[in-house]
């Protein structure tokens, strides 16, 4: 399926959830490189954290650039009035989960006003 047609038919679930009540909060956990590449470590370092790990994870880190470049396209086609998207710094996680937090107590306090 081509990328607009995937992205057009997010767009229409979203769309067609919202008409039947459901409210939908996109939210895009942003980690730098660098703090990706700590936490790579840090599995492979940490004997609790091991499982974790793939040798497929740094394989993939070649491709920084272009994720980066497929999340933003993703986030900036599919994002409408019907839904609200959030880009969340994730590098600090108990501020990230804070912030997420804080994101989903506003959803619900606006669908009691």
């Amino acid at each position: 399926m081509p990328l607009r047609s995937r992205y057009r038919s997010i767009v229409d679930l979203e769309e067609h959830l919202h008409r039947n009540g459901t409210r939908i909060i996109q939210v895009f956990l942003n980690l730098s490189k660098d703090e990706q590449r700590k936490r790579f470590l840090e599995r492979i370092d940490e004997l609790d954290k091991n499982w974790k790990f793939s040798l497929d994870d740094f394989y993939k880190r070649r491709y920084w650039k272009h994720y980066m470049e497929a999340y933003a396209a993703c986030l900036n086609s599919t994002g409408t009035h019907h839904t609200s998207c959030c880009v969340v710094p994730a590098d600090d996680k108990e501020n990230a989960r804070l912030i997420v937090s804080r994101i989903v107590l506003d959803a619900f306090h606006e669908l009691t006003n």
